[in-house]
């Protein structure tokens, strides 16, 4: 995270600002407890597209995977939920 805070891990929202890498590198940086976090980004068309780690609905993460087939480039905008 280079800017702003990671979400509180006992819940809550926060804006931040992700210095690149893989999904995992996401959350080992946002400090969700496994299987606790959701994540929010703009794909290129401006829409908001969700990653739920560890989620087994394929589904759910899809839109988010095509826009970041590669992870995620540096300097991303994100909102992330601790649960």
């Amino acid at each position: 995270i280079t800017a702003g805070s990671p979400p509180p891990a006992n819940g809550g929202f926060s804006v931040f600002v992700f210095g690149g890498g893989t999904t995992s590198q996401l959350i080992e940086a946002a400090g969700c407890a496994a299987g606790r976090g959701a994540f929010w980004v703009t794909n290129s068309l401006g829409d908001f597209v969700t990653y739920v780690p560890g989620t087994t609905i394929t589904a759910v993460n899809a839109a988010f995977n095509a826009a970041f087939p590669n992870g995620l480039p540096s300097g991303t905008p994100l909102t992330g939920k601790c649960k």
